[in-house]
């Protein structure tokens, strides 16, 4: 599936709902700074879905099966099955009152849709087969997951703690296994798919860890900041103990501890990055202009050491102090090696041989990607757009 259910709270939906993350290559033409978000389970299908335990909800009703909006009841619309799978019966709460059995819930993006009411403490189930009871901040309702074993294929078990909806998992898998699905990772973790994430092979991890103390992560794996938020990747001391396509780097948030990140390619640095496009920026620092102000996004690597011979930077990158973080930046020798809002700028004015690199140097708002952001000639940067 490509609609995410659990996890990145909006608004009123307490660590449920989220929204769809696109991985172009094109050039950004926004830069929201979204957040990374998860698959919610297998898709089961439009056809097979299972026992339908007493015909849970009723044909055409908030909840039902669906694949076009005609066989939704008078009014309704169909949530195709590639968003939950097998399709949903909803209705937009923003334009009409949801009807009895059904609660108006923030889905993301600002809308409101009417969703299936349920019991997470009811002795049978009460939402359909491939879907389970969330508990929100407005109720109960039946999102794509598990309620019980019934619900899972391949060896697969249902993880119903936490109030999620239920996942899928695979028993004995590990963080750090790859996997394409939430469900190929151990109870507790999620798919951080190569799809959306541009990890290679993805890999399993686990949310909610505290990067700064270094806890909230099981065995073998180290809590590692992503954005505007830490997961639990696999740990290591050295790149043989990492899988092909990652290597062993240092985790800055924590001192003496490593992660197993992608190997992040030179031509990549510098480049914009964004849930809108550019590139993935996998085991890099996205530099996301919404909240750093960098004109466009701009990916980086942190970690190196200032005018040290292999400093750690890759390629042709330069290790330059960038606030109170050193970072690998896009090295240049000309304005025209840098994208348009950059500079070529010296490292050192003292000293040309430290090399430049290219530098957030906006001069027009047109520069600034997200709707509303300014440019601020003064520092070359584009200020946050307005709340």
């Amino acid at each position: 599936m490509t609609y995410s259910i659990r996890l990145l709270c909006v608004a009123a939906l307490c660590a449920t709902v989220g929204t769809a993350c696109s991985t172009s290559k094109t050039a950004p033409t926004t830069d929201m700074g979204t957040g990374i978000t998860f698959d919610a389970g297998p898709d089961l299908g439009v056809m097979d879905l299972g026992p339908d335990f007493g015909g849970l909800p009723p044909v055409g009703e908030i909840g039902a099966s669906c694949e076009i909006d005609t066989d939704c009841a008078a009014g309704g619309m169909c949530i195709p099955a590639s968003d939950f799978p097998g399709g949903y019966c909803t209705l937009d709460c923003a334009m009409t009152d949801c009807p009895t059995g059904a609660i108006c819930t923030p889905v993301g993006g600002g809308s409101t849709y009417c969703l299936d009411e349920c019991d997470p403490a009811a002795a049978t189930r009460s939402c359909r087969a491939g879907y389970g009871c969330a508990a929100t901040m407005v109720g109960s309702v039946c999102v794509p997951g598990c309620t019980d074993d019934t619900d899972c294929t391949g060896g697969t078990l249902c993880d119903t703690t936490g109030g999620n909806g239920g996942q899928c998992y695979t028993p004995g898998a590990n963080v750090g296994d790859p996997c394409t699905d939430d469900s190929l990772c151990p109870a507790g973790a999620f798919c951080f798919a190569e799809a959306f994430s541009g990890w290679p092979a993805g890999m399993c991890v686990v949310m909610g860890c505290d990067a700064a103390a270094g806890t909230g992560c099981p065995d073998g794996a180290t809590c590692l900041p992503r954005g505007r938020m830490a997961i639990c990747v696999s740990s290591c001391a050295m790149d043989s103990d990492c899988r092909a396509g990652y290597h062993c780097a240092d985790n800055t948030a924590l001192a003496g501890t490593k992660a197993c990140v992608p190997i992040l390619p030179p031509a990549d640095i510098g480049q914009p990055c964004s849930a809108a496009g550019g590139v993935s920026c996998a085991g890099g620092s996205c530099l996301r202009e919404a909240s750093t102000g960098y004109p466009g996004s701009y990916c980086a690597q942190n970690g190196c050491t200032l005018g040290a011979v292999g400093s750690g930077c890759p390629g042709d990158t330069l290790c330059v102090a960038d606030g109170a973080t050193n970072r690998c930046l896009d090295a240049c020798t000309a304005e025209a090696d840098c994208r348009d809002g950059y500079a070529c700028t010296q490292a050192d004015p003292a000293d040309p041989a430290a090399g430049s690199y290219c530098k957030p140097a906006c001069t027009l708002d047109a520069q600034c990607v997200n709707t509303g952001a300014t440019c601020i000639t003064a520092t070359g940067l584009c200020t946050p757009p307005p709340p």
